[in-house]
């Protein structure tokens, strides 16, 4: 197993990015649907905070809902070999405060995203981040304000991030509220209220940046054993070790003809009869027969069938002294 770990280009981003979209000013009387479903007006990806938080104005009540943030971080990946395995990861967030005066416990997760680009946000991305959470949510009590708030990713996020490095190894996550923002549940609406977590973004610097920690094995392949194992960088290219493979059928019989070229000790070999073999042996007195009949010829002087289906047994060499 091996291990590393990445981090978001602070700006000016080059491979990837991180920091928040949002909507601040949907249309009155910004009711919840107005803001949850909003296109998104607000994009940050130069500051040193990442903020996920739902806000109410002081109008009516059930509206007035604005300023809804969520959080992107991207990574690139492409540092971890082609055709290795991703067996575990984290993705490490340091928090910096966190604030809840409805007391309606808020928590907080991760999720998938698709902002249009790699390394800069755009407003549009607010509407990108998915709903299906990669790892269970930290509460707003667990949420660590003094140091990394760990979440280790979950099977879902583990195949997005396969997918990633057996593509364009860039792995796009979305951070956002998940009691009420991710599954679009309206809390009670009160008047003047802030929830909210903030985190630090790649510009804060060395010790504080998003964090992704991701675990892998080598290629895959077969063992010395016949096991298929990760971890082998052997064979490197598509049938490089084979040199031909012969399909034989003969009067019901079919075979295999496998001819291996050089193969080393650090692959094994899957065990199949690599021995060449005869469709068809035949028996002795089969030889017997033809020989004593191969020359017969009928009363005109030629050759008679059983001769010349003999004649073409010979040429074919299925007897042959």
């Amino acid at each position: 197993m091996t291990e590393q770990i990445f981090y978001p280009d602070a700006h000016i981003e080059s491979t990837s990015v991180d920091g928040f979209v949002g909507i601040d000013t949907p249309p009155s009387p910004y009711s919840w649907a107005d803001s949850h479903d909003h296109a998104g007006d607000r994009s940050e990806d130069e500051g040193s905070s990442i903020i996920i938080q739902i806000r109410t104005a002081s109008g009516s009540p059930g509206f007035d809902w604005y300023q809804f943030y969520r959080g992107i971080v991207v990574f690139d990946i492409s540092g971890i070999p082609s055709g290795s395995m991703i067996t575990a990861a984290t993705l490490s967030l340091y928090g910096v405060s966190k604030t809840d005066p409805f007391s309606i416990s808020p928590t907080i997760n991760i999720f998938s995203a698709n902002p249009a680009s790699n390394i800069v946000l755009v407003d549009g991305d607010y509407a990108s981040l998915g709903t299906i959470g990669y790892y269970t949510a930290i509460t707003f009590d667990d949420f660590s304000t003094i140091g990394y708030n760990v979440f280790t990713l979950n099977t879902i996020a583990l195949t997005a991030l396969q997918t990633a490095l057996d593509g364009d190894s860039i792995i796009k996550l979305g951070i956002r509220e998940a009691t009420y923002d991710a599954p679009d549940s309206e809390p009670t609406w009160v008047a003047s209220r802030l929830i909210q977590f903030t985190m630090y973004a790649s510009e804060q610097g060395s010790g504080f940046k998003p964090k992704l920690t991701v675990t892998y094995t080598g290629e895959i392949g077969y063992g010395a054993d016949r096991t298929f194992i990760t971890g082998v960088v052997y064979p490197v290219g598509t049938l490089t070790r084979v040199t031909s493979i012969t399909h034989r059928y003969d009067r019901g019989i079919y075979s295999v003809e496998l001819a291996l070229g050089d193969v080393t000790s650090d692959f094994g070999v899957p065990e199949v009869d690599t021995e060449v073999k005869k469709s068809y042996e035949p028996r002795e007195e089969d030889r017997a027969l033809f020989l004593e009949n191969r020359d017969r010829t009928d009363e005109s002087g030629g050759l008679g069938f059983f001769g010349i289906l003999l004649q073409w047994l010979d040429i074919f060499g299925i007897f042959r002294r």
